[in-house]
């Protein structure tokens, strides 16, 4: 976009006089784009694999029957509580037909051990946090007292691995949706190799072409960069604290070698794309986003909605989009490297 350097000079009955400047693409010389060598990356799919997929659909699928016994470690029960004060007097909060899924393994260990054993009918009491302290609700303070109630238990009962089980997720037969999934797992699979593949691709495209970027292509990218960090949740291990938000400068120097390689890929893959006759037909473009609305449950509408409240139109996606064809186009012309 057009920068004005000194602002509007408006005199009456004289020409409307201003200065502005316009950074342009730069030219690149001599590029070269194909046979990059890449790296082969195979790829397989072992029966553990499948196995533990099956497992976790097994698990999606199961139901919990009442039993009279014992509380085990995957039992599901409904409770009832009160909060007490620390002298175990005056009640703070209570709460009836609660679910309490032992399964799930979110249980404190204060209250998972205190229930443990313990049948329909049994009430037990602890004392806060005996169960690990992150896991205390708000409101809850350490030293009060809770008292829980067993009113039911039910165990958890997994459906059979069979034929019938395979026509729940829409195949005939329990060897078709192993199948199904052994697939899936490997098409996963190779789907991350191509990425792995096209990120070496646009390393050696931008170790090979050295130019100066635009300076106002640069600092949007590193806001970009910067916002997004700043959003980004981190994740905390068990017994570390946050650690304190990086202000907009330190994360400016951090930030700025990877907005001028993004920005720098981007030109090389736009003057590729001119180069090879590269572009996006409104039908890739509807696909696209009859993807994102299946993905994100919403309407195609709604996506398009979306994208220009966004960023104005839907020039980002069909960049984005064409970036896809250009690296799709530069693989199926690398030389892959077998066994390296």
């Amino acid at each position: 976009m057009p920068k004005i350097e000194a602002g509007l000079d408006y005199r009456r009955n004289e020409p409307l006089t201003f200065s502005l400047t316009i950074e342009v693409r730069p030219k690149i010389g001599n590029l070269n784009y194909t046979g990059i060598k890449v790296k082969d990356i195979e790829v397989s799919v072992d029966d553990k694999e499948i196995e533990d997929t099956v497992k976790g659909l097994q698990n999606d699928r199961a139901m919990f029957e009442a039993v009279d016994r014992e509380i085990r470690e995957d039992d599901l029960l409904i409770i009832d509580y009160i909060q007490l004060d620390p002298s175990g007097e005056k009640e703070l909060s209570t709460a009836k037909d609660q679910i309490m899924n032992l399964g799930n393994k979110l249980t404190p260990r204060g209250i998972l051990d205190a229930v443990l054993g313990r049948k329909k009918g049994d009430t037990v009491e602890i004392t806060l946090p005996e169960a690990d302290s992150k896991e205390l609700k708000e409101g809850d303070e350490k030293g009060n007292k809770l008292r829980i109630t067993v009113k039911e238990v039910k165990e958890k009962k997994l459906p059979e691995l069979d034929d019938e089980f395979a026509k729940d997720f829409g195949h005939e037969s329990f060897a078709t949706l192993k199948e199904k999934i052994r697939e899936g797992i490997l098409a996963a699979k190779q789907g991350n190799a191509k990425k792995q593949q096209k990120s070496k691709l646009i390393d050696a495209l931008v170790a090979a072409h050295a130019f100066e970027v635009p300076e106002s292509l640069t600092e949007a990218e590193l806001e970009h960069l910067i916002r997004n960090e700043k959003t980004a949740d981190k994740p905390v291990q068990h017994g570390e604290t946050a650690a304190p938000e990086k202000k907009d400068e330190e994360l400016a120097v951090m930030l700025k070698p990877k907005a001028i390689k993004n920005v720098t890929s981007t030109i090389i893959l736009d003057e590729i794309a001119e180069k090879e006759n590269i572009a996006v037909s409104e039908a890739e473009m509807k696909d696209r986003i009859a993807l994102i609305a299946k993905q994100l449950q919403a309407t195609p509408d709604a996506i398009v909605n979306l994208f220009m409240t966004r960023d104005g139109s839907l020039d980002n996606l069909r960049h984005n989009i064409r970036e896809e064809k250009v690296l799709d186009f530069l693989l199926d012309k690398a030389e892959i490297i077998k066994g390296a």
